[in-house]
C-alpha cells in the first residue's frame, strides 16, 4: 500500500487549502504568473519532495479549473 487513510485525508486537505488560496485570486482577475508569484503552495513546499516546477504545474491546473468554472 502506498498510503493509508490518514495520508489520503491529509492530501485532500492540502489540495482544498491550496484551492481556497487560489480561488480568490482568480476571482480578482489575477493572471497565472501573478498567482504563481503569490506562492499559494508555500505552506506545503517543504513537505512535498521535489515540488519545484511540479508545484507550478499544479497551481496552473487548479487555476485553469477555477477559471473555466467562472
Amino acid at each position: 500500500m502506498i498510503t493509508d487513510r490518514n495520508g489520503l485525508i491529509a492530501h485532500r486537505d492540502m489540495i482544498i487549502a491550496i484551492r481556497d488560496k487560489i480561488a480568490p485570486m482568480v476571482s480578482q482577475g489575477k493572471t497565472l504568473p501573478e498567482v504563481i508569484a503569490a506562492k499559494p503552495t508555500a505552506d506545503y513546499d517543504s513537505k512535498v519532495p521535489g515540488v519545484g516546477t511540479t508545484g507550478e504545474r499544479f497551481i496552473g491546473q487548479v487555476y485553469a479549473e477555477l477559471k473555466a468554472g467562472k
